[in-house]
């Protein structure tokens, strides 16, 4: 969902006509961004469109986690396989912390 430019008030304007701005949030479903001296600082947004995020939000989190387990699952899988046929060398621990690193900055 984008921002509507002609959606972003000051918060004095906003003040001035709140209920009639709210209605319009309601009908429109669109939010309105409340700036303040100029710099935005709030958001004003249909309860039930807000929620419909924070749910959506929620969900792609946890189908994330899911990949991720998958992921890990198979990498696991694969060492076992590549063990069990005597592919394996000798840990270089210093290789796989690195590696780790790497990994969680990138999360």
């Amino acid at each position: 969902m984008q921002i509507n430019l002609g959606n972003i008030l000051s918060l004095t304007d906003f003040k001035k006509n709140a209920s009639q701005l709210v209605e319009q949030v309601r009908q429109t479903h669109s939010p309105i961004v409340l700036t303040v001296n100029g710099k935005a600082e709030v958001v004003v947004h249909e309860a039930e469109a807000f929620q419909s995020m924070i749910d959506k939000i929620q969900q792609l989190e946890q189908e994330l986690e899911s990949i991720r387990q998958a992921e890990l699952r198979q990498a696991i899988e694969l060492g076992i396989a590549e063990a069990a046929r005597g592919e394996v060398a000798p840990l270089d621990i210093e290789a796989i912390k690195q590696e780790g690193r790497q990994r969680r900055s990138k999360l």
